[in-house]
């Protein structure tokens, strides 16, 4: 019956997908992980919808949870890294390259990402090397790739950086706050009469 269940959220998921209704597939999708958490495909799919909607936090740890499912999936680790980057989460976007390049030393967006952060953040390099230790079994920094296909990476990472900074502004704009006058007046000037001056314009905003 559970498994019944799983694929039609997981069918109703693809229906919205296929109609551009990312929203309603990522919750189909969702409800499906919460009967089945093991099919890395599904949280792939969540990954992917998570970018074309903005949802960066999501689309991280929807990879995140495939790569747990499958260490070994490479979409989900390719698209973490672009993911991270836009946030921008740096250091653990180097960590997830490093995972790239152990399985493909001549991965291209890992290398141009990975010189962009060291050329744009030097201390990077030293700080990188703390925190992973098996810092010395990446490729050398210098290690040459294709430059035209690195900087297309670099620009695609960019836009998505931008529109999920446009999509997060709102959470971000500030309200002006009341002014507040105290509702009893000071008479005295002591700390006392200031204390239940200040209670009594508390009691009154709560």
């Amino acid at each position: 019956m559970l498994s019944l269940k799983y694929c039609c959220f997981k069918n109703i998921g693809a229906i919205y997908a296929r109609f551009n209704q990312y929203e309603d597939a990522i919750d189909n999708y969702w409800a499906a992980s919460n009967l089945d958490d093991t099919d890395v495909t599904l949280w792939y799919r969540m990954g992917m919808l998570a970018m074309k909607t903005a949802n960066l936090e999501f689309a991280c740890s929807a990879f995140r949870q495939g790569l747990r499912c499958n260490p070994h999936h490479w979409p989900c680790l390719d698209n973490i890294i672009t993911a991270m980057y836009a946030i921008p989460d740096y250091m653990n976007c180097l960590l997830y390259i490093s995972m790239a390049l152990e399985r493909d030393p001549s991965y291209i967006k890992g290398l141009a990402f990975r010189e962009k952060f060291f050329k744009n953040i030097p201390y990077f390099v030293e700080s990188y090397k703390i925190f992973y230790v098996d810092w010395a079994l990446d490729p050398p920094i210098d290690t040459e790739f294709d430059r035209i296909i690195g900087d297309e990476l670099i620009t695609e990472a960019t836009e998505i950086a931008t529109k999920w900074i446009d999509a997060c502004k709102d959470d971000f704009v500030l309200e002006s706050l009341p002014e507040l006058t105290l509702l009893k007046p000071l008479k005295n000037h002591t700390w006392l009469e200031l204390g239940q001056s200040l209670i009594c314009l508390h009691k009154s905003i709560t």
